[in-house]
């Protein structure tokens, strides 16, 4: 059910997104900007989830296993983004990102971990993600 849903959803966003890409001209700024943004699959795509998502909770939310699954393919999705980077060349070449991007994960991880502390909110997934998000720092 999640996969065909998924399927689904990547299916029509990309229909979409090619349609406004082809229908909405780039003769002036504005509508160079709004082809831009409606023929991004991925901006229709999140649109499209977020909506589906929020007018029907009830489905989405009786699907079996798809919180494991979207962990599993979030994670693979950061590996595919990070195998290329190399670090010694970050260092390198732009040293202020890599303590900027240091900063931004320990920012999120103290306001994840106050907020749940605070509101007695358990976050079982969360947890390893940020550890995971602080070890590849560390190696």
């Amino acid at each position: 059910m999640v996969f065909a849903c998924a399927f689904a959803l990547v299916a029509i966003a990309t229909k979409i997104s090619a349609f406004f890409a082809n229908v909405i001209p780039t003769s002036n700024i504005f509508l160079t900007i709004l082809n831009s943004i409606l023929g991004n699959m991925y901006f229709v795509l999140t649109t499209i989830t977020a909506l589906l998502a929020t007018y029907k909770p009830d489905f989405f939310s009786s699907i079996k296993g798809a919180q494991e699954i979207g962990m599993f393919f979030m994670i693979i999705f950061m590996v595919v983004i990070a195998v290329p980077a190399s670090i010694p060349e970050i260092l390198k070449n732009a040293p202020l990102l890599f303590v900027f991007c240091g900063i931004m994960v320990l920012m999120n991880m103290l306001v994840s971990f106050i907020g749940a502390y605070l509101y007695t909110i358990f976050y079982p997934i969360k947890t390893p993600c940020y550890l995971m998000l602080a070890g590849s720092f560390l190696y």
